[in-house]
């Protein structure tokens, strides 16, 4: 496991601790998911569904994926034909659980990095696919996130991605405004929000679905005029 260097002034608030193991046994598979698909206002089963399609469209090449967590979908077989994948998060507990799972799975090639998502240790236009599921929502500064990834992104390059947003039903409005008040979300989490710091860095939304409070969405890199 790679070790980018520290950040002293990291606004994100990374899953540690006796809650990231918790968070981490629960996104590994679907029927546990459901435990809070109320909360969420979320059909799981569509949304394995959609992301699972999602993951087998992506073409081949440099996959970076941010955040990761431990990689709940690692036994889709986009993570064992495509790649290799750079996996980044701020969370050292869910980093050392994905790393467990990548030696099981004999996936050699693949890399998983600390480093905040503002500043990837990536160099400029080496990443054919960035794909992030579940996190852009604890994302605090989202221009600069979003920044980020369009330099890291090949001309052809494009994004899928997955997030919360505050534009659910009452009860989820309610867990987000819960996780927003110690700072594990951020504030700026409707999908306006999500589209309009995306558009601001050179993205264009190519196709977008939501279910429940879940934003699906993929975008590519926005073509200059001339």
């Amino acid at each position: 496991m790679a070790d980018a260097r520290h950040l002293s002034d990291v606004g994100d608030k990374p899953y540690e601790g006796w809650w990231a193991r918790f968070y981490g046994w629960l996104m590994r598979h679907p029927a546990r998911q459901r435990m809070d698909a109320g909360l969420l206002g979320l059909d799981v089963p569509r949304y394995y569904t959609e992301v699972n399609s999602r993951l087998g469209a992506l073409p081949s090449g440099p996959t970076l994926e941010v955040p990761c967590g431990n990689a709940p979908f690692l036994d889709h077989p986009a993570y064992h034909e495509n790649g290799p994948w750079i996996f980044v998060d701020l969370s050292w507990t869910l980093l050392r659980q994905l790393t467990d799972r990548l030696a099981e799975r004999g996936l050699e090639r693949h890399l998983a990095v600390h480093a905040d998502a503002r500043s990837l240790p990536v160099l400029d236009g080496r990443m054919r696919n960035v794909v992030s599921l579940f996190g852009l929502h604890c994302f605090h500064d989202k221009p600069a996130v979003f920044a980020e990834l369009r330099r890291c992104l090949g001309a052809e390059g494009s994004v899928m991605a997955s997030t919360l947003t505050t534009d659910g039903h009452a009860v989820s409005r309610f867990y987000h405004r819960f996780n927003q008040s110690d700072g594990t979300f951020a504030p700026d989490n409707s999908v306006a929000d999500v589209r309009t710091a995306a558009g601001e860095q050179g993205f264009t939304i190519e196709d977008e679905l939501r279910l429940g409070s879940a934003y699906l969405f993929g975008a590519g890199v926005a073509r200059e005029a001339g």
